[in-house]
């Protein structure tokens, strides 16, 4: 599967299928001032509206609300659902899209024996309580907030202690962390009234784009960092590209140039990423740490390093020249002294008010204009009255207000955002098949009443992930076919936009990874923490200033956790996610593209950890299964497959090993035999029923 192609540039990506129409009837040219009174009755803009259903409880099968709201849309189009996929193309389905590993083949036979919904349900809710649950979809949110661990350009220095961000992306999906709660933590966390420790760190979501060290202009480069945010902002909560109202009126949505300032003026309180430059501007130096600690022990333990400090100088003063080379040691190792609690990447408040907010013309900080206040775009729903749901009068920071605004139920962009985002990550496209982009320049959905539907049920139920993930996983849409070929339907909606099968899926880079760890016995569970350097070829240090410039290694055990607690070095990406598609860290990645592309296949041919699956899965075969090949074939196809080989595909194994081993003894290789066994399991890894779901 192909993404749809996109153009686009500093204003954002658009669908390429809209060129055409652009180039025959440019009706943008008019200008905004005529086109906003039919923006402001966008479909994305309007109130939800909730679709009449029968009150039947989720998961009734073919009557079930959203299973009703979903074949409504297909009867009107004369067309059928799939049927039901096999119990075992369910089942290792709901592992990949849950928790990003594949199931043991006795429970996919457990299953096929008890095919109920009760089975299901239970297999559902044990997934959905695992804590590789929060690995697999914090994944999803990492790609939308352009997550990486260095500062991009050419030093791509490291951005100190941002991992606890990716901790606790992870942490809040396994604790079921309520969706209006997470945006206030990301946007406001360090002003909320009851903040703690964990919605300090999650303020580094201001922290994650990119930063130059040493710009040609400080002071632009400061409004640079601060588009890219609120774009990002707009990206990932609200669908929408704010960013291109930054130097102009936005050309096909209602966001005048002024809303764009006004918006960006509620990020005013928050200190820019480094320290002041005395030129203007904020760089060039360190990043700013917050210290994730009670006020009272961060104070009493600068008490006594102060009085520890005193007391070693006052012995410096008093002792005798050649005594005090010691002393002097033990002052500097006090005076390195790291804090015994941990500290984050987080937000500091600014000192002193908030710059004036002004509208920028054509975007230039040297080319100011009008002065605005803060504020929200007009379509884009009203201001919460009052305190808001963040416990403190909005007086008290202008991001309580923006975190209110953007977490409110009566926000029109919000619910349906997410829940798309978790349609699509389900069904391999969203019922608004551009996620980021609900504006004009994006595609409506083809069944806007099964999006209202599943909005309205997400604020019902308190905004609460996984119960609508368990909803949709309940449902008879998820548990389609999707290799339904020659049909009416398929005649009638080639490209599935009304959903009435399933979609095939590649796996994503990190979860094959992850899937050829497993395999072989060797992935490491380990969570948290700093992430672990993956080994790259020596050569592969060559595409950056430095060979091994900010690269560390790390210890078999830890290269072999999970990949989503990879080191992300935005100057070098690791060959293996980048060659499937792991996708780029600059900017909000809400879809990553699939691509079918020759450097994939070489790297299952020839990379280095795939050789190491390889191996390993053979000596776990041996150990398992014994030296009888028959029975290694078996054990293979099940921890790979879930599934027994059928007979033609045993006697091709058969024949691949005794191939792979005639080979190796003419070439006088040592150990042929295991050669031929691990080349036998290289080949299950190149299969498609290895690398897609169906």
């Amino acid at each position: 599967m192909m993404k749809r192609g996109r153009i686009g540039g500093k204003c954002g990506l658009v669908p390429a299928r809209l060129v055409a129409l652009w180039i025959v009837a440019p009706v943008w040219q008019a200008g905004l001032a005529e086109a906003a009174p039919e923006a402001e009755t966008h479909w994305a803009y309007r109130p939800l509206q909730v679709p009449i259903t029968d009150p039947v409880p989720a998961g009734a099968g073919a009557n079930g609300s959203l299973d009703a709201v979903h074949r409504e849309a297909l009867s009107r189009r004369g067309l059928q659902p799939a049927p039901r996929a096999t119990p075992r193309h369910r089942v290792r389905r709901l592992y990949a899209d849950l928790i990003g590993l594949p199931p043991d083949l006795e429970t996919v036979r457990e299953f096929e024996r008890d095919p109920s919904l009760q089975a299901w349900e239970a297999l559902v809710d044990r997934l959905l309580a695992s804590p590789r649950f929060g690995e697999r979809w914090g994944r999803h949110w990492l790609d939308l907030v352009r997550y990486a661990d260095t500062n991009g350009y050419e030093r791509d220095g490291e951005k100190p202690f941002a991992w606890r961000y990716r901790d606790y992306v992870i942490g809040a999906w396994n604790a079921g962390l309520p969706y209006d709660r997470f945006i206030r933590e990301q946007l406001a966390g360090d002003v909320l009234e009851d903040a703690n420790a964990e919605s300090v760190a999650a303020t580094g979501f201001y922290r994650l784009h990119v930063w130059d060290d040493e710009p040609d202009d400080p002071v632009r480069a400061d409004y640079d960092e601060w588009d890219d945010v609120l774009s990002t902002l707009g990206a990932a909560f609200l669908g929408s590209t704010i960013g291109c109202a930054r130097c102009h009126e936005h050309k096909f949505d209602p966001v005048t140039q002024e809303e764009y300032y006004a918006l960006a003026a509620l990020l005013g309180d928050v200190q820019p990423y480094g320290l002041p430059h005395r030129g203007g501007g904020s760089r060039p130096m360190a990043a700013v740490l917050r210290d994730l600690a009670p006020e009272e022990q961060i104070r009493l333990w600068e008490e006594d390093r102060q009085a520890r400090l005193a007391g070693e100088r006052a012995s410096i003063g008093a002792a005798p020249r050649e005594g005090r080379a010691a002393l002097e040691e033990r002052l500097r190792e006090i005076e390195a002294e790291a804090p015994p609690w941990p500290r984050a990447l987080a937000v500091t408040r600014r000192d002193g008010p908030a710059p004036e907010a002004r509208v920028l013309r054509r975007g230039d900080p040297h080319v100011p204009g009008d002065r605005v206040e803060p504020g929200f775009p007009r379509a884009f729903g009203p201001e919460i009255a009052g305190s808001g749901a963040s416990g403190l009068a909005a007086a008290a920071s202008p991001r309580l207000r923006l975190a209110d605004w953007v977490a409110s139920d009566v926000n029109p962009l919000t619910a349906r955002v997410m829940v798309n985002r978790l349609w699509q990550h389900l069904f391999g496209e969203g019922l608004v098949s551009t996620p980021d982009d609900f504006g004009a320049a994006g595609l409506p959905p083809e069944n806007p009443a099964l999006l209202d539907y599943l909005a309205t049920r997400f604020i019902e139920q308190d905004w609460q992930v996984k119960v609508i993930l368990r909803e949709i996983l309940l449902s008879n849409a998820y548990g389609m076919r999707s290799d339904v070929a020659g049909t009416e339907a398929d005649r009638t909606d080639p490209a599935n936009r009304l959903f009435w099968r399933q979609n095939p899926r590649r796996l994503e880079g990190e979860v094959l990874r992850d899937h050829l760890l497993f395999f072989g016995g060797g992935l490491s569970l380990e969570m948290g923490g700093p992430g672990f350097f993956p080994e790259l070829p020596e050569e592969f240090h060559q595409t950056q200033d430095t060979a091994g410039k900010g690269w560390g290694s790390s210890e078999p055990n830890q290269r072999h956790r999970r990949a989503v607690y990879a080191y992300v070095k935005r100057a070098l990406p690791a060959p293996f996610l980048d060659a499937f598609d792991a996708g780029v860290r600059s900017f909000a990645v809400g879809q990553r593209p699939v691509s079918t592309v020759a450097p994939q296949a070489l790297m299952l041919l020839n990379d280095a950890l795939v050789l190491e699956c390889a191996d390993a899965l053979g000596r776990r075969l041996k150990a398992e299964a014994g030296p009888d090949a028959p029975a290694q074939i078996d054990r293979a196809f099940a921890l790979v497959l879930q599934r027994s080989p059928h007979s033609f595909e045993r006697d091709s194994a058969q024949n691949l090993m005794d191939s792979l081993k005639e080979r190796g003894e003419a070439e006088g290789l040592p150990d042929a035999e295991h050669r031929a066994l691990a080349g036998f399991c290289q080949a299950l890894f190149n299969l498609n029923e290895t690398l897609y779901l169906d």
